[in-house]
């Protein structure tokens, strides 16, 4: 095995680690509020959103792609360090998808067809961040 690869499996065993934990954290206190959780919300916490303001591109898990090559293609096509993608990719990997870049549409859709290339599935969505919401 190279080093790179033993770095790479070393940095996602650590994310695994941290996202079991805090998924278990965030289940508890919804266990405590009877509140359940939803995949986007949890990507934007706090937030509430209005449809048809701003651009951001969603990255789906598609159960093809390879945690490793996510990884790669995330640190290439936007410039992300290696934990931010892990990170990126472990959400997508659990809750199916993450928010990952936000901004102009025609950059949207030239990331969306970056991302198709390198085989990988995304959507772009319009919304606006309205209010800061309180979540006690």
């Amino acid at each position: 095995m190279s080093y790179q690869f033993f770095e790479t499996f070393l940095v996602v065993l650590v994310a695994c680690l941290l996202a079991n934990y805090l998924s278990n954290a965030g289940q508890q206190t919804s266990k405590k509020n009877n509140q359940s959780s939803d995949t986007i919300p949890n990507t934007l916490p706090r937030k509430v959103f209005n449809l048809d303001e701003e651009c951001h591109l969603i990255l789906l898990d598609d159960n093809i792609s390879t945690i490793e090559s996510v990884i790669d293609s995330l640190m290439k096509i936007f410039k992300f360090s290696q934990e931010e993608a892990v990170i990126i990719t472990l959400r997508v990997h659990y809750e199916g998808q993450a928010l990952i870049w936000s901004g102009d549409q025609r950059v949207a859709e030239y990331f969306a067809t970056k991302l198709k290339e390198k085989g990988m599935s995304a959507k772009i969505a319009f919304f606006k961040e309205t209010e800061q919401v309180d979540q006690e």
